[in-house]
């Protein structure tokens, strides 16, 4: 089996260098700056104490050389980037190639479908599989979390068994098959969880800088944990308007992590050991000041891919959802954007976010007609 890998970063690296340990399989690595990269990836797992070497990986920039013989493709970039990335695989995709993307939130699908052929088998996973971050660029990965349990789903539906079969042969992790591929799209991860960290932290600060730059989840406080499950009662709000498909699958965050108050949705967020670590997206200014850092992911892929798509299913359903509303809005302003107005009319910037209205669907027909 021949799997591309699509981008280099943290995660692309790491599910390189772990899928050519499988039998039977050659992976190539299609990334920006194949001379920064070696052949066998050191890999240092950091929660079960091991250090390991990959096997061979092809590195390559050349999207003819990665893509024409894959079998299965993985999409580890920014959802901000997947057409950038799907435009140059169009010409050279195998008719019964495989193409996934890491995680299948973002819009990805309606792309999928004005760009590739119908017959196009397209997957994703719910969450990654890794918490990850490279140690050093293009040589070591480092592991700092493994999960327990994958979930994946399809277009069109029935190729999702095969898709779990596979992913569990390549990860060596149990995977578990979705009821629809909308349980990928309107999952309750970085899109409410980030976008509801980063208004909490700025939205009533001086001029949106700090003295320091603040750890993201161990100084998380109950303000952010009650913005995040109002986002999270909202999507569920929206999930339950769309009675024709099975949405059991997008778990509540108050299920998801065990808890039922703000407070102990803080707690959770601080005992996590793999972000321990992990400052909030801030650059840091001549005079001293830590201001947020609005070309980092947290912010160009969260809000626009996230966010906003998750708004552009509230509005086909015709939800209200006045906490994601405030949150969007704060965003919009401050970097110039429109997806959705105050009212929820389609913005003048819809092209640029992952909303399913930028591909003309608007209604619940459509939408239900898709994801089955």
């Amino acid at each position: 089996m021949n799997i591309s890998v699509i981008g280099g970063g943290n995660l692309g690296s790491l599910i390189a260098a772990n899928l050519s340990l499988v039998s039977d399989v050659t992976v190539t690595l299609w990334t920006r700056k194949p001379d920064k990269f070696i052949e066998k990836l050191l890999v240092v797992d950091k929660e079960k104490g091991t250090e390991y070497y990959s096997a061979e990986v092809i590195i390559t920039d050349q999207v003819k050389v990665a893509i024409s013989n894959a079998d299965v493709i993985f999409c580890a970039v920014p959802s901000f980037a997947y057409e950038t990335y799907v435009l140059q695989l169009v010409p050279y995709i195998k008719k019964a190639a495989l193409l996934g993307f890491v995680p299948g939130s973002g819009g990805a699908e309606f792309l999928c479908r004005e760009l590739l052929p119908n017959s196009t088998v397209i997957f994703g996973l719910q969450r990654v599989p890794y918490i990850c971050r490279n140690i050093k660029y293009g040589e070591i990965c480092g592991c700092y979390s493994t999960r327990n349990m994958l979930f994946a789903a399809s277009i069109p539906l029935e190729a999702t068994k095969y898709i779990c079969d596979l992913m569990k042969h390549l990860f060596k992790i149990p995977c578990t098959a979705l009821h629809n591929f909308l349980e990928l799209t309107l999952v309750p991860s970085n899109a409410i969880l980030h976008t509801s960290r980063l208004y909490q932290m700025f939205r009533l600060s001086d001029n949106y800088s700090y003295t320091y730059n603040p750890l993201f989840y161990y100084e998380w406080d109950n303000e952010a944990s009650e913005l995040l499950l109002s986002c999270d009662s909202e999507l569920q709000n929206i999930c339950q308007s769309f009675g024709e498909l099975n949405l059991s699958g997008i778990v509540s965050l108050k299920e998801y992590y065990g808890v039922n108050t703000p407070t102990q949705l803080t707690e959770k967020m601080k005992s996590i050991s793999a972000f321990k670590d992990i400052l909030s997206p801030m650059v840091e200014r001549s005079s001293g000041k830590w201001e947020p850092d609005l070309q980092s992911r947290y912010f160009t892929e969260d809000f626009p891919y996230g966010l906003a798509v998750i708004k552009g299913f509230a509005n086909i359903a015709k939800i209200n959802t006045p906490v994601i509303d405030d949150i969007l809005q704060w965003y919009q302003k401050i970097i110039g954007e429109e997806y959705f107005s105050l009212s929820g009319q389609i913005g003048k910037d819809i092209d640029r976010c992952g909303a399913p209205q930028r591909y003309g669907f608007k209604q619940k027909s459509q939408i239900v007609s898709l994801y089955k």
